[in-house]
């Protein structure tokens, strides 16, 4: 039983202990660039009257495959970067590598902040007035969606 509360005190210390020192400049960029990506891609969301991502997940089994997908396009590299940069923090600073802690980073750095700031932005955009879709002109081309009378 020691060794496992040995592990996590150890686990929670070197955590703790990225808030600064070598490296510590991606705990305030990579959730940034998340937000960035998710209110990005929330506004096509509500612009396509998508419903809020995460809603949409639990709700509809049907749109979890375009999810994943849309998931994998707008986060996916920042998610490599993530774990890339926490492998060389972990091998430069701690001399070992734990994939627990990695995981925990890429989980807490992007995956909530871009979930969380693309669900509200989604209900957000959607609340205010506009038109949700872009029109198209019988050439194709986007209309401001206004009419004349």
């Amino acid at each position: 039983m020691d060794s496992i509360s040995d592990a996590l005190s150890r686990a929670a210390g070197q955590l703790l202990g990225r808030a600064s020192g070598p490296f510590h400049l991606r705990l305030i960029v990579t959730p940034a660039l998340a937000a960035f990506y998710g209110i990005r891609t929330a506004l096509r969301d509500a612009r396509a009257g998508h419903p809020a991502f995460l809603w949409e997940a639990v709700r509809n089994p049907d749109a979890r495959h375009r999810l994943r997908r849309s998931w994998r396009k707008d986060i996916g590299k920042m998610i490599l970067v993530v774990l890339a940069v926490d492998t060389l923090y972990q091998l430069v600073v701690l001399r070992a590598f734990y994939p627990l802690q990695a995981l925990i980073l890429v989980v807490v750095l992007a995956m909530l902040p871009y979930a969380v700031v693309r669900g509200i932005t989604t209900r957000v955009a959607r609340a205010l007035p506009g038109p949700k879709e872009p029109r198209t002109g019988t050439n194709g081309s986007r209309s401001s969606g206004r009419t004349t009378p």
